[in-house]
């Protein structure tokens, strides 16, 4: 009887222990990293904005951050699916980021949001032993447009907005790393077979091709809030390769070959562009056929991981020349 209760004792308490570590969102500590989830970085309106924050069991001095954007065609998706979220059992913190969706509301706000996320972090760096000058953002597909234009866009008031205020600190990053993502919406403009299902089909004959047409076409109308000609500024405004400036982080694009949905040539494109403004940059091929990799194939890990490390891990020398605030 006495052993049932010892059972019985302990097992309450492990339920205690649960329950109390998770009334304020963080979760018990799980493995060499441990998660803060439904933090609010912003409210507009009714909606809260939210991130999860992973973030080592044992902190050693401030911490590099790195923002994971999610796919889902500005449309759907959500921040529980993080692929770099390990890395903070490699003295990372890893902000997993909501952002508003088209159904709630149209561009600028996603890369609005985006940048209030930048300086939430920022703001709250002593809380959490974050190095608010080393800041580095990745995202897949649209996720992945949404870092590359993180990393375009500093400086440029109207992407900047007043969400979650913090206006006092940066939005700016230090390094991104951008997986199929689109980069130059303007082709869409000038070639009809490269917006519409019918045009498509008629010059290539590839029914694949004029679906897959269609479907990028339907997402960005939804993304800038109307057809494409008729939102040719907006259309202009929302595309990374539009923003390049010599002072841009540098950049890593992963893309597969065979793309369906987001071509190669979008990020071949966009790292010629970067490359002329003087960008330092880099795009990594994989031979694949789909659109997106969901967990990171090793190889892409690997140069993700050093890609970081070159940039966000400074030797202690050079980690004061990181920026701080502004």
């Amino acid at each position: 009887m006495r052993s049932c209760n010892g059972k019985f004792f302990t097992t309450a308490i492990v339920a205690l222990v649960w329950l109390l570590g998770t009334v304020h969102g963080a979760e018990p500590v799980v493995g060499e990293k441990r998660v803060i989830r439904g933090i609010t970085y912003a409210q507009v309106g009714a909606i809260e904005l939210k991130l999860d924050l992973h973030l080592p069991v044992k902190v050693e001095g401030p911490l590099p951050v790195l923002i994971w954007l999610h796919a889902g065609g500005w449309r759907e998706g959500g921040r529980g699916f993080c692929p770099i979220a390990n890395f903070a059992k490699e003295g990372y913190a890893v902000a997993s980021v909501s952002y508003r969706l088209v159904h709630q509301a149209i561009f600028p706000a996603q890369i609005e949001d985006c940048k209030a996320a930048v300086r939430w972090l920022r703001a709250h760096a002593a809380e959490y032993d974050l190095d608010p000058g080393f800041i580095g953002a990745c995202g897949e597909s649209a996720g992945g447009h949404l870092a590359a234009m993180l990393g375009t866009t500093s400086g440029l008031p109207e992407f900047e907005g007043a969400i979650g205020g913090n206006t006092a600190f940066s939005s700016r990053v230090q390094a991104v790393v951008g997986l199929c993502a689109p980069a130059d919406f303007t082709t869409m403009l000038g070639r009809a077979r490269e917006r519409s299902f019918w045009a498509k089909l008629m010059t290539s004959g590839n029914f694949s091709a004029a679906a897959h047409t269609f479907a990028r076409t339907l997402a960005l109308k939804k993304f800038v809030g109307g057809a494409l000609l008729d939102q040719a500024v907006a259309v202009r405004q929302a595309s990374p390769a539009a923003h390049v400036s010599a002072g841009d982080p540098p950049f890593l694009l992963f893309h597969g070959r065979g793309d369906p949905l987001i071509p190669l040539s979008q990020s071949e494109e966009f790292l010629k562009v970067l490359k002329a403004a003087g960008v330092e940059s880099r795009l990594e091929i994989l031979e694949v056929s789909t659109h997106g990799f969901g967990r990171f194939p090793p190889t892409m890990m690997t140069s993700t991981r050093a890609f970081f490390n070159r940039h966000l891990k400074p030797p202690p020398t050079q980690r004061a020349r990181g920026e701080t605030s502004q």
